[in-house]
């Protein structure tokens, strides 16, 4: 796994305490042949934009709190519609949300909130970028009628769905 991150967000790691020969334990409830056991390795442990104090840093949208996460809400149904394992990496936005990663290093956000999930990226620098910077391309599930994202209500069909179907870029 590239843990490359680009130099926007290189200068929140570091105020996050982040070096680069950094490497730390890793849950042994986190698969070793997965790309988050490398994932962790590296960041886990790190706060990224927040402060000392716990409030967000001006210039980022949302925080990411590198640490394992359990399996929470429908993410086994996530997992099954888009055919990989999913680990969880981090929590977002306060712990109100959870990041996980796929066997094939492509980033979802999951709702600690409610029932809705985001692609974030395909590797690390974009997934972060996106979460610091910008937001996640909402998803919809067969079943559901709609998602809400960011306050903004989504719809079969909408092209601005990530679209799991077509593609796993």
């Amino acid at each position: 796994m590239n843990l490359d991150i680009s130099t926007l967000a290189t200068h929140y790691f570091h105020l996050a305490g982040f070096k680069h020969d950094r490497s730390v334990p890793v849950a042994s409830s986190v698969p070793f042949d997965h790309p988050a056991h490398d994932l962790l390795a590296r960041f886990g442990g790190l706060h990224i934009g927040v402060g000392e104090d716990n409030e967000m840093l001006g210039g980022v949208r949302n925080d990411v709190a590198f640490e394992p996460t359990g399996r929470y809400g429908e993410i086994d149904q996530w997992e099954r519609l888009l055919k990989t394992r999913l680990v969880g990496v981090a929590g977002t936005h306060h712990r109100h949300g959870l990041l996980y990663v796929s066997d094939d290093e492509r980033f979802f956000n999951l709702s600690g909130m409610h029932d809705a999930m985001g692609f974030a990226g395909r590797g690390v620098r974009n997934a972060i970028d996106n979460l610091l910077f910008d937001e996640s391309k909402p998803m919809i599930r067969p079943e559901q009628t709609s998602v809400a994202w960011y306050g903004i209500d989504y719809f079969h069909g909408d092209p601005a769905l990530y679209d799991y179907t077509k593609s796993n870029s």
